[in-house]
């Protein structure tokens, strides 16, 4: 070969290396070929937010994560560029494990202002190829407090089978429990987890969002993911809520309950009332499942079971001494992480009545108060009767020129009786017969229900007037009355 062809050759080659070194970027995902042996810096974000009250303490520290994305072992150092950021520890090594470092903020004299104060912290190392690296922070100090991110569940259990539909579709709620407006987005880790929609808008108002899973492709097994809510303003910034995506090669459990929503009644004083909760797999496999109370008052036994397909019972109990009257709420969960649609939950209600008063009777109006032409119901309710009830009378007074007499129905405790029925006008017999039925010793409830149209001949907008129950007779002739008159407001 020629001197001069050889010399040719010599500054193509060095144009190819220029040309090579100049078109491939030097970052953390594209290392030159000729940089492949190095270590590569990696970071968890670019970007870090703190949010601070003047008058207020510091933020709480933030985890800034670092490791070797290349071959080797990684030497770095980390620095800042300002006297209100501490970074510990302020440097490490990584053969490509995640180190973690804190990000530690100190306001101390620093004033509220519109725009955030900025710093720049610097990842170095000797040897890495894409050295330095650098990540943005922000701080944000005002005079009102920030908003804060409230979001539920920090954890969810996703199942599903191979080849099969994808899980069912879960909420996710978020709220803002700070002032002001939260602005914020949804971003996830893994490619096979969607969030609808990705980011949202709260001034106190719950928002929800869809978790969707993409199984597609995906083979039997367990899968991580990890969602991000992410807000500038927010003083919580960043939460994150960890899903774990079972597949299996069979049909996954599913939880089945014979109901979503159970009453349970009792009166103060009494005894703790049960209830029965039916349990079973429709799904397939083994079904193992937890029951969990959120209220101390409400029990459930046996805590759990397991399940083929066929129905388990649980016994629901409410404790209900030392309550007083009034209505409460609990939840029944269903848990067991591999069912398809785990969780599941029973809303339950507990209505704990004052005890009737042995004996009494008396009467009710509703409405209270009304316009002419209007119609009231007045219903006669007994509590705690002493004798067995076959019969009964009484007479009911009232004003003809307020009221005019419709009609008498039965009440709750004489739907079986032969008869109820009442007659006369300013003054109404009432009564009733069993003819065969009776009200049992103890019971509460109406035995009979007047009914009357509204006149107000010569009465004025607020006028009142009464309607009073008297002469009680047969069965009931030895009650007290607990309120033997009722008032009524007249409206134009």
């Amino acid at each position: 070969m020629s001197e001069k062809k050889h010399s040719f050759l010599s500054i193509a080659l060095m144009m190819l290396i220029m040309l090579t070194a100049v078109g491939c970027k030097k970052d953390a995902t594209s290392p030159a070929v000729e940089d492949l042996t190095r270590p590569v810096i990696w970071l968890n974000m670019f970007e870090i937010g703190f949010q601070a009250l003047e008058a207020g303490g510091n933020p709480a520290p933030q985890v800034l994560k670092v490791k070797n994305s290349g071959i080797n072992t990684l030497e770095y150092s980390l620095s800042d560029d300002v006297e209100w950021l501490q970074i510990q520890p302020a440097g490490g090594t990584s053969s490509g494990q995640m180190v973690s470092h804190q990000v530690i903020i100190d306001k101390s004299g620093m004033k509220a202002r519109n725009e955030p104060y900025s710093a720049l912290i610097t990842i170095s190392s000797g040897e890495g190829y894409n050295s330095p690296q650098t990540v943005a922070v922000n701080l944000n100090i005002s005079k009102q407090a920030p908003p804060k991110i409230w979001v539920n569940p920090k954890t969810i259990s996703l199942n599903a089978q191979e080849s099969g539909a994808n899980p069912t579709i879960r909420d996710l709620i978020i709220n803002n429990t700070g002032p002001g407006t939260l602005n914020y987005t949804i971003t996830s880790d893994v490619p096979w987890l969607r969030v609808q929609p990705p980011s949202g808008q709260s001034q106190g108002t719950a928002q929800s969002h869809s978790i969707k899973a993409n199984i597609v492709n995906m083979g039997s097994g367990s899968y991580k993911g990890v969602l991000s809510i992410n807000s500038n303003s927010a003083a919580n910034s960043p939460q994150t809520v960890n899903i774990t995506l079972d597949i299996t090669q069979e049909p996954p459990p599913k939880i089945w309950t014979h109901t979503g929503a159970m009453t349970i009644e009792a009166a103060v004083g009494g005894n703790n009332p049960t209830r029965n909760l039916d349990v079973r797999n429709s799904g397939g496999g083994i079904l193992k499942y937890v029951l969990n109370s959120d209220e101390s008052w409400l029990r459930v036994y046996p805590t759990g079971g397991t399940s083929s397909g066929e129905i388990k019972s649980h016994q629901v109990t409410a404790q209900i001494d030392g309550l007083s009257a009034g209505t409460y709420h609990a939840n029944i969960t269903c848990v067991d992480s591999r069912a398809a649609n785990n969780p599941q939950v029973v809303s339950v209600t507990l209505k704990l009545n004052t005890p009737p008063t042995p004996n009494r009777i008396g009467l009710d109006i509703n409405p209270s108060s009304a316009v002419k032409d209007s119609t009231i119901s007045v219903p006669i309710s007994i509590g705690g009767n002493a004798l067995e009830i076959k019969a009964f009378g009484l007479t009911m007074s009232y004003d003809t020129n307020m009221f005019e007499f419709q009609g008498v129905d039965k009440g709750s405790l004489t739907g079986s009786f032969a008869s109820v029925a009442g007659y006369g006008t300013g003054v109404i017999n009432i009564g009733g017969f069993g003819g065969g039925s009776t009200i049992p010793v103890g019971s509460s409830g109406s035995i009979a229900v007047a009914h009357f149209k509204v006149i107000g001949s010569g009465f004025s907008n607020g006028d009142n007037s009464t309607i009073t129950i008297s002469s009680y007779k047969d069965d009931i002739s030895g009650m007290s009355p607990s309120s033997c008159s009722v008032s009524f407001t007249y409206k134009e």
